[in-house]
């Protein structure tokens, strides 16, 4: 039953880590909440919401890759198809392609993986796809380029953003 208290606090301390109050807290409190998670999967590595929070609190640290770690564990094989993590798959592809867009001024091959990594989250993310075209055509790969616009063009028709793949 204590896996079942630690995922409960995890979930109370990501939930005051977002109160105003605690701005000058909530690296910390964060951090305690993942080590709750960590506790709760040692003692039942079965129970899919220890790993949705781990990946929460990680998301709000700003450490996609660790967020995506734990989230993959629960869609790639504790609970396929878990409706959180479906909501929270769109929301860390967009992280990505900021990400992408942060590091990708300074380094394409960086920005083209954040990029990837958000596709594989959300492979209809319209806009991840067109900027994917975008970077494959700055960097002369005009047939990856094409194929990006295409599916950007199959996800979202008639948009602002397809307009410049027609």
């Amino acid at each position: 039953n204590s896996e079942f208290v630690d995922c409960d606090a995890s979930v109370g301390y990501i939930n005051l880590s977002m109160e105003r109050g605690n701005a000058s807290r909530k690296t910390q409190m964060r951090d305690t909440a993942i080590i709750l998670c960590r506790r709760a999967i040692t003692l039942d590595k079965t129970f899919p919401d220890t790993f949705i929070n781990a990946g929460l609190a990680y998301y709000y640290l700003s450490n996609l890759d660790s967020a995506k770690y734990f989230w993959d564990i629960v869609q790639n094989g504790l609970y396929p198809n878990h409706p959180k993590v479906k909501i929270f798959q769109p929301m860390l592809a967009k992280s990505y392609l900021m990400e992408a867009r942060v590091v990708g001024a300074n380094n394409l091959s960086i920005g083209i993986r954040e990029i990837k990594k958000g596709i594989s989250e959300d492979s209809m993310n319209a806009e991840l796809w067109y900027n994917l075209g975008g970077v494959d055509y700055l960097t002369h790969h005009y047939d990856s380029a094409r194929y990006a616009w295409i599916r950007t063009i199959h996800i979202k028709p008639h948009t602002g953003l397809t307009d410049t793949a027609n």
